[in-house]
Parts: C-alpha cells; structure tokens; sequence
C-alpha cells in the first residue's frame, strides 16, 4: 500500500501553486477546476451493501483498463483505482453511466487552511485567575485583553473565548475524549502535547513470547489488535503508509497545541481543554497538500479505533461523495466533524468549500475571527453553511521540536472550535453529537459583523458553553438542522454524481 504522490503543495494566500499534471479548466462560475491526482479515481458499487471484494471489482473494471488498489471498510463498495494518466475523465463519464456503479470520480487534492504566519504582542495578565503557562499571555484567543498588535492596532478587550472563566468552574477536559487531528500529524514528543498524546492501547504494553522472552509490542512489528496496522501506537502516516505520524511540516501540531496542550504547567502555552487525547492522523505530506484517498483512509482509521471529535483544518478539490459518505459514517457513529471554512474570502453559501459544505448534520463549519471581534478579510463565510467564527488570526502554539510560533487561518479557528466541543463533551457526555453542535451554537456571542456572516451569528464562548448559557439573539437562528438551504440542496458546478 505505497503512497501515489508526494511533494504535493501547501494552500496559502502567498503560496497557490498548481500540479501541472493535475486537469484545470474553467467551469461555468470562472473558478478553476479542482486539482486530483493523475491516475487515480474512487469508484463505488452500487450493489454492495454488505461491500465487495477486491476480486469482484477488478472484474467489473476489467474492461475500462483499471486496477483496484485498495477499498474502505468506512464505505462498504468504495475502492481506490490505478487508471492510465490522462484517461481519468473518460473512464469516470463511463463508469458514472453504469447501473452497477454509484459514482465514481478523481482522487482530489486537498490543502491546509493555512493563511500565514504572523506575530501578535502579548497581552498583561488581570484579576482573572490564569494558568501559569510562560506564553499565555499571547493567547489572545484564550483571553483578550486589548493590547496593541504588531500593527500597534488595539485590540478589543475580552474578544475571546472566555477560557480562564470556563476552566474556573472546574472544567478541564477528560482522557476519555480522543480527537482525531487529521492534518499533516503532530509532535506526539512536545513537551506540551506528549501527556496528551493518545496511544493505542492494542499496540502498547509487554507480552513473553514462546521463547520467554519479553517483547515490547510497540516495536514488536505485529498487528496485535488486529486493527490492520501495524504498531499503530500514535496513529498513522497514510503519506508515508507507516505508524509514525510524526508532524513534518508545523501546521498538525500547531493545531493540536489549540486544542489540547497541557495547561498550567509552567512551560509554553495552553490549549482550550487540558486533559484528552489526540490522535495523530497523517494525511497531508510536508509541503502540506495529500489526498481524498488518504484523506477518507484516515476518517476511517479514526472513525474505527474511537475518535469523537474531528479536526479537519483543510480543504480544496471538489464535491466528493466518497467523503461524503466517510463524514456520514462519522455521523452514525455519533461524532463531531468540525472543519475549517477557508481562506478565500468567499461565500460558501454560493461558491461550496469542502469539506466544511457537506451537508451532514454533525458537521460544524468555522469562520476565523481578529482581536478585535470581527470576521478577518481572507476568512470564508457562509450565513446558511458555516455555524460558527473563533479566533483564527495570529494565533501562537506549538510546532514541532519543542518549539511555538504564531499562525493565521481558519485551519486555527478550528481548533479553537474543537478544544471546547472536547471541553463542553467531557463535562457533558451525555449529549448527542447534534445536542453538542447545538450547544456550542446557542452559546455563541452574537456580534453585528457575523449576523449575515455564521448562522449562529456569533464567536464561541466557553463559559457560556458550560453554563448552557445561551444569549439572546437579534438575528434569525435555528441552529438544528443546521443547513436553512431551500430544499437541503447546495448547488455547485462539478461534472461527477451528486448524492442522491
């Protein structure tokens, strides 16, 4: 199971590159074509309820010269195809037009929602009790208290997610929340992140072996719980196809530092919930771009080994019913999906980005907010099909080698995002997926530039999440079902099956 393609490129406003061996052309709106990967298509029977073997398949693509490479167990029927380079349209039109065939369409490219990187002056701390974390006081996110910015622009006090009033309650987190970071993996070593690293508790641990011998079985190169991969302690690299997950470009980590690193213990910086446990899930290479294959191969690993919440501060190619219907078994199995809207200041109400415009209901889609409390220029927005904005500008956190660095993006309002679903579940578990996303809604503050921007009209807010405090709201909301798009239908311009 090799990987396909690598040196695939990173999604910024200074960088937007393309592959020339990817297909670009002109659709009806003027917007280019999604990139895919040459060679390369998804293919799903239709009449496969309970999936089909590789053998069945390869016969009935035996006369369109395709060669399965791999199915998914997430979504029964879905195999990943080795077509001819350059034959990818013409054979997908064909199997598209078969009754035996759901859809079929390219292995799309993704990217992270990485804006750029950029600094921020600290902020002085208040009568507020707060963790003794040497960088807190960057963390405006976390706790604003309106200093100048780099710009020597102030900042607005309190535009933030009111952590230190949240974790005042008593509210840190759980080990028992696994959150899956599908992104370009994470330093599982950090000293700030290692205490929250997950392990896979199948692959860890001693036994004595027929000889008397005492093996590790995190080296042992045994598939001990049988889960198809092998010493999977971390999480998987699905660029490399290897257990180590490690981050090799800062963006994974730089989001798992949001979300969970250790808070109050005197070193770096604090996520938003202290105590969980965070998947690493490699599916973007180091230059920061990997593809829908590895993309629903990791959605599938995480969904398997008990992942409640996803982070998937990424985005690009088009609409994908393959992931489509990866986000949906996600859904079935009651967890979070929560992705970034995008970079490119545009209305995802007309103009879908994936796969924050999936419409499934445990999807929540995030804007990224400025300190000052307003939607950012490059942030993408949808008043139908994003939920809710966080803090995503100049954002500092952990990257890899013990290191911290300042990040702009929807790919950081994510996170935010995530670290108090994980905070809001842990204290709450109980709740639904869908009661949760509600929650995380309700409990937003409403501020007059989101109204038309986020469907929830407002930044999150943590206290307000753990109190089930929801205020009054000026603009029209409705938060579950969270679409409010005529007829449940977004329309975008793809020549590949829409769902049915």
């Amino acid at each position: 199971m090799k990987r396909r393609f690598g040196g695939l490129l990173l999604l910024s406003a200074i960088l937007l590159l393309s592959l020339a061996t990817s297909a670009f052309t002109e659709n009806k709106n003027g917007f280019s074509r999604p990139e895919y990967v040459p060679g390369e298509i998804l293919v799903r029977a239709r009449f496969s309820p309970d999936g089909m073997t590789k053998f069945q398949m390869n016969s009935l693509l035996s006369g369109v010269g395709a060669k399965v490479l791999k199915s998914y167990s997430i979504v029964p029927g879905l195999f990943h195809i080795k077509v001819k380079p350059g034959s990818e349209e013409g054979i997908i039109q064909r199997l598209n037009a078969r009754e035996d065939i759901a859809y079929a369409e390219p292995n799309f490219i993704y990217r992270t929602t990485l804006h750029k990187q950029g600094y921020y002056i600290n902020n002085e701390s208040d009568e507020v009790a707060l963790p003794n974390d040497e960088h807190f006081g960057k963390l405006w996110g976390l706790h604003n208290l309106g200093s100048s910015d780099v710009n020597n622009i102030d900042a607005v006090a309190d535009a933030d997610i009111d952590a230190p009033e949240a974790w005042g309650q008593g509210y840190t987190g759980s080990k028992d929340m696994i959150v899956a970071v599908i992104d370009t993996g994470f330093d599982y070593t950090h000293p700030d992140l290692a205490a929250n690293a997950w392990s896979n508790e199948g692959e860890t641990g001693t036994y004595t072996d027929k000889d008397g011998k005492v093996v590790d079985k995190s080296t042992d190169k045994i598939d001990n719980d049988g889960n198809g991969f092998v010493d999977d302690v971390h999480g998987w690299d699905f660029v490399n196809d290897d257990n180590n997950p490690m981050d090799d470009h800062n963006h994974g980590t730089h989001v798992s530092g949001t979300i969970g690193a250790v808070g109050d213990n005197g070193i770096g910086v604090a996520g938003v919930v202290w105590n969980v446990r965070i998947m690493g899930m490699k599916f973007l290479s180091s230059s920061g771009s990997g593809s829908l294959d590895d993309a629903v191969s990791a959605i599938e690993y995480a969904n398997k080994m008990g992942a409640k919440i996803y982070n998937n501060s990424w985005g690009g190619g088009g609409f994908s019913q393959a992931l489509l219907d990866a986000i949906t078994a996600t859904h079935t199995s009651g967890g979070l999906f929560v992705a970034a809207a995008g970079n490119s200041s545009s209305n995802n109400d007309t103009n879908p980005a994936y796969p924050a415009s999936y419409q499934v209901d445990n999807v929540l889609a995030v804007s990224a907010t400025n300190d000052s409390d307003t939607i950012t220029s490059w942030s993408s927005y949808g008043r139908k099909s994003v939920h809710v904005a966080a803090p995503g500008d100049n954002i500092y956190s952990t990257i890899p080698g013990k290191k911290y660095d300042f990040m702009s993006g929807t790919s950081m309002a994510t996170p935010h995002t995530v670290g108090l679903a994980a905070l809001v579940w842990s204290a709450f578990p109980e709740l639904t997926n869908l009661e949760l996303k509600a929650r995380l809604m309700k409990s937003t503050e409403e501020k007059r530039n989101l109204i038309r921007k986020v469907s929830s009209g407002g930044r999150i807010n943590a206290n307000n999440a753990l109190l089930g405090f929801y205020p009054p709201k000026n603009g029209e909301f409705t938060p579950v079902p969270p679409w409010g798009v005529e007829n449940g239908v977004i329309e975008s311009d793809h020549n590949y099956k829409s769902p049915t």
